[in-house]
């Protein structure tokens, strides 16, 4: 199993560190790296990061929009594997907060992790 780097911020992406939509963007990045090696919790707490450097440098960007999808399908797969996890309720809380309609808009899209 490979080893999950507890910094995500040195996710080994090459963004500025001074610009937020690039910490935002390696972040998810990072998020959907660990979804699709099978780490849907640790996917979840890097996306939540993600999506809160976001909605304070990118309100209503399209970038935002896909941490918001990915975050709401992550959501999913962890309530129905039953499992109780902290970053969990965060995410139910993070996403509750947000303009009414975006997280049902985006509740049904699944990218590819």
């Amino acid at each position: 199993m490979p080893a999950i780097d507890p910094n995500p911020a040195r996710s080994g992406f090459a963004a500025d560190e001074g610009n937020p939509l690039d910490v935002g963007n390696g972040l998810h990045q990072l998020a959907l790296r660990y979804w699709s090696e099978g780490h849907p919790e640790d996917a979840a707490r890097v996306g939540l990061e993600a999506a809160k450097v976001l909605k304070l440098a990118a309100r209503g960007s399209a970038l935002l929009a896909d941490v918001t999808s990915t975050l709401t399908a992550l959501a999913s797969e962890l309530r129905s594997e039953g499992t109780e996890v902290p970053v969990l309720g965060e995410v139910e809380e993070f996403l509750a907060k947000l303009p009414r309609g975006r997280a049902e808009r985006s509740g049904g899209a699944r990218g590819s992790p």
